[in-house]
């Protein structure tokens, strides 16, 4: 019996003797993992007062609809007449609504002397876009029709029936992104951390007062500090659908946070606890800083863009109009303490940089190493500094 089990046993134990005996050492071994960190529960932003809502961000949406049409017409429509293109700039002038979107850009007491030049900046984009879609040509359907290349404008795609086709200038600039990116922060950015979480209305003593006694903003179930603050959140709102596209979990992490502090700020304005209140504050700008400081360095180096660099520069094209758009809105962050990181001279400099020559169709400067000024790796490098994240955190 003895016999007939090491017959069977001896050719099963040997092999996985063997296997053990010459597995390696584990340690400090790195594998790829779905596992990520649990994040925090988010409460929700949700308030009322007498039975009613005390939440009012009617302004904002209203705002994004008409930048939202604006990027709609930017894309689809063919802007090759008078009539459409009177019709975008109606909209961005704000004929059709209540809200004037061109007199948004860059309005925070921090940034106004800033606006003509931001505002001038917006309307040669528009304009830009329709010329490249053969606003002003003889016969416009042949610039549609005409192919992009380094020097010259005009459609980028893959077949003549292609669904994500699109179109750029001489550049590569995708200009509805750029379009976008800019409006992201001279607006969205600037308006929440600039003008409604700004220390002149958070910290005004007499505004604070007033929502110590209880008084409410006439015809509305809020007070001044209470409104101000939910605008804060409202703004917020296009930034958390922009980061939420961001895989990295440092994004997903700082967005978390950002949503828990003005929540818990909104609670501690409730119990007049302006102490914990104003380390809310702290928080949104710390993590709004870094979440949008990462998300840039992330268009413009991030192993899609450069995959997608590598392999042919069109593919590109979108990430890096982003880009381009959203360092816009780095002068628009701030430190826990207040103070901006960025300068609108930096952003001139790097976008500069970005498109020198024949802009995004240099593929060999752009994928330079880091050494080189106008490559993406540099750019990405130089924007993290002020801040402390560096490429390698971002395991570019």
């Amino acid at each position: 019996m003895i016999i007939r089990l090491k017959r069977i046993l001896l050719p099963v134990l040997v092999p996985i003797c063997t296997l053990m005996g010459c597995t390696p050492n584990r340690e400090g071994l790195t594998v790829d993992s779905a596992f990520m960190y649990p994040i925090p529960t988010v409460p929700p932003y949700s308030f009322s007062r007498n039975g009613y809502s005390s939440v009012n961000t009617l302004e904002v949406e209203l705002l994004r609809d008409a930048f939202n049409e604006i990027h709609i017409r930017l894309e689809r429509s063919l802007l090759d007449n008078d009539k459409l293109v009177r019709d975008l700039m109606d909209t961005y002038q704000g004929k059709y609504s209540s809200v004037h979107p061109r007199t948004t850009i860059s309005t925070s007491r921090i940034h106004a002397d800033e606006s003509p030049r931001l505002q001038a900046k917006a309307d040669s984009i528009l304009m830009l876009a329709a010329v490249t879609k053969g606003y002003g040509a003889p016969d416009p359907s042949l610039l549609r029709r005409r192919s992009a290349e380094p020097g010259v404008s005009g459609s980028v795609g893959w077949s003549f029936v292609d669904n994500n086709k699109f179109y750029v200038d001489a550049k590569g600039v995708r200009l509805s992104y750029l379009f976008e990116g800019i409006v992201m922060g001279t607006v969205y950015l600037d308006r929440m951390m600039c003008t409604h979480l700004d220390e002149s209305t958070l910290m005004n003593q007499e505004i604070r007062m007033k929502h110590v006694q209880g008084e409410l903003l006439v015809g509305h179930n809020f007070t001044h500090l209470e409104h101000s603050w939910d605008l804060g959140y409202g703004y917020f709102r296009p930034w958390h659908t922009e980061l939420s596209r961001d895989p990295s979990p440092l994004v997903g992490e700082c967005l978390a946070q950002i949503e828990i502090a003005l929540a818990q700020g909104r609670i501690d304005l409730h119990y007049r606890d302006f102490t914990h209140f104003e380390e809310q504050l702290t928080i949104i700008r710390r993590e709004m800083s870094r979440a949008v400081v990462i998300h840039v360095m992330r268009l413009l180096a991030g192993e899609q863009t450069l995959a997608n660099l590598r392999e042919d520069p069109r593919q590109a094209f979108s990430n890096l109009s982003s880009a381009c758009g959203l360092i816009h809105a780095l002068p628009y962050l701030r430190s826990p303490e207040g103070a901006p990181y960025f300068s609108h001279a930096m952003v001139d400099m790097w976008v500069g940089k970005l498109l020198e020559g024949n802009g995004l169709w240099e593929k060999e400067r752009l994928q330079s190493g880091i050494e080189v000024p106008g490559s993406l790796l540099h750019i990405a490098s130089e924007i993290g500094k002020p801040l402390g994240i560096t490429l390698h955190q971002l395991k570019i």
